[in-house]
């Protein structure tokens, strides 16, 4: 490439470098394709805002106009439906839910599942109920300077001679969802890159590298030292020769090179020795990978998500994972809930209608009559398979045991151990049972405390019943924990 210098044609090394070169920039300039194209996506999703001159025409119902989310502009009024994503930070003005309350679920902002209840001030929400009331409040709003901090907010709202304070519990953080609402309107307070999801975002992100490339590192260096040490070498033994044979040979007057002239020469020489197609080569491989990656069998139905592979930096690392450090489990799980156990007064259910709807069914019927009707007395400690004693209404000294029917039958499964005493076991009852007892025997103690505590299971929770489209009662909660009780 140097003239003078190259002991190799002109266009012998640079013309692979190129190529190399080439190639390298040909696969960082389609990831930053794809990049372009998943922002370009996300600010061409569409939201609805109340557009005042659009009242009286026919472009949108009730003022109500689509746009872009790259058109949406501070102080813009927005209605969110459900399962909608929030397209700036928002201020509630007003929820169409139980109580005027909106559930949000913020797992894009702070990776957690459980929804956050988001409702504005009683006078703001009154006074915004309908689009006329929009047009006509009056409400001035003054909010803190943009900043990270997702779990304080400070700001007031003033309407009429009324002067209420913002909280974090009132606004509403792009990214997040509106779940179990039907409706929401909000007004937008910060956009673009003075949202809190934006501001949060790492500015110049570290790029992360594989283990493989700074092994290939390690060894390209070494090389490189390698053809350093090589053309010295070979640089001496040419000053070497020249003094016992180049300056004898007549042929070879005034033909000496320069020492540091031969030097170079000898690095171009050698420079073949360094390898710079590796690296393409292991971008080519790291491509492939990445198509090969498209598995069906990493299809979630429920969701309709397939595998994506959206940068092929660290393919190789995903097969070398022996340690996952989490927080909790619905880091890494869809976090359901499952209601399994129970335990009243002393005694253990299990709760098995989803595992063995079949077997479950058929114990609805597994106490005979004989034993239905009969009450024995029980004797603290005579028989390790009868649970601690329950007062029956009937008369001092004696009980009314659930378990002491169901003990003898053999079909009732397992026996579970009791955790505070190695030596005594209890069988294993299912809930089946305990409906059918209560049934039975309503009047007794243990079906009074049964029931009570089944009616405080039913009764202390913050779920909302609601119909889908096939008339099913389907619950919605903060948490899956609510639901599966």
């Amino acid at each position: 490439m140097i003239p003078g210098l190259s002991t190799t044609g002109t266009y012998t090394t640079i013309v692979p470098l190129a190529f190399f070169v080439m190639l390298s920039m040909a696969k960082e300039g389609y990831d930053d394709l794809r990049r372009f194209q998943l922002d370009k996506a996300e600010n061409n999703k569409s939201t609805i805002v109340l557009r005042k001159e659009d009242s009286r025409s026919a472009q949108g119902p009730e003022g109500w106009k689509t746009i872009k989310w790259k058109d949406v502009r501070v102080g813009d009024v927005v209605k969110l439906v459900r399962n909608e994503a929030a397209p700036a930070d928002l201020v509630v003005l007003h929820a169409n839910g139980m109580n005027d309350v909106a559930y949000v679920e913020t797992m894009a902002l702070d990776g957690e599942t459980n929804l956050k209840s988001k409702a504005a001030a009683p006078p703001v929400a009154k006074a915004c109920s309908t689009v006329k009331d929009l047009f006509q409040c009056e409400a001035h709003y003054v909010v803190e300077d943009p900043n990270l901090d997702l779990y304080k907010f400070e700001g007031k709202v003033s309407i009429g001679q009324e002067h209420l304070p913002l909280t974090n519990s009132e606004i509403i953080y792009r990214g997040s969802v509106i779940r179990n609402t039907p409706e929401v309107f909000a007004m937008v307070i910060y956009t673009g890159e003075e949202c809190k999801i934006r501001m949060n975002a790492t500015k110049n992100p570290r790029i992360k590298a594989p283990s493989l490339q700074a092994a290939v590192n390690k060894v390209v260096i070494i090389t490189v030292l390698f053809v350093l040490a090589l053309a010295i070498f070979n640089t001496v033994a040419y000053q070497i020769w020249r003094d016992s044979t180049e300056d004898k040979s007549w042929y070879l007057v005034d033909a000496s090179v320069g020492f540091f002239p031969i030097l170079a020469s000898f690095i171009i020489l050698f420079n073949t020795m360094i390898p710079l197609s590796l690296y393409v080569s292991l971008e080519i491989v790291k491509l492939f990978q990445m198509i090969l990656m498209n598995d069906i069998e990493m299809f979630d139905e429920e969701s309709n998500t397939p595998m994506e592979a959206r940068t092929s930096t660290i393919n190789e690392e995903l097969g070398q994972i022996s340690y996952i450090f989490s927080d909790k489990t619905g880091t890494l799980t869809n976090n359901s809930m499952r209601f399994r156990k129970m335990s009243v007064a002393g005694t253990a259910w299990l709760h098995d209608f989803d595992v063995r709807p079949a077997n479950a069914k058929d114990l609805t019927n597994t106490i005979p009559e004989s034993n239905r009707k009969g009450k024995e007395p029980i004797r603290r400690g005579t028989s390790p398979s009868v649970s601690p004693a329950i007062s029956r209404p009937g008369g001092p000294g004696t009980v009314d045991n659930p378990t002491s029917a169901i003990s003898r039958n053999g079909s009732m499964g397992s026996v579970l151990n009791a955790s505070a005493k190695s030596n005594m076991v209890q069988p294993e009852m299912r809930t089946a049972v305990l409906i059918r007892y209560i049934e039975n025997r309503p009047h007794t103690m243990f079906a009074k405390k049964a029931r009570f505590f089944l009616l405080s299971l039913a009764l202390c929770h913050t779920c909302l019943p609601e119909k889908n489209e096939k008339q099913e009662i389907e619950y919605q909660a903060a948490s899956p924990d609510e639901i599966a009780l």
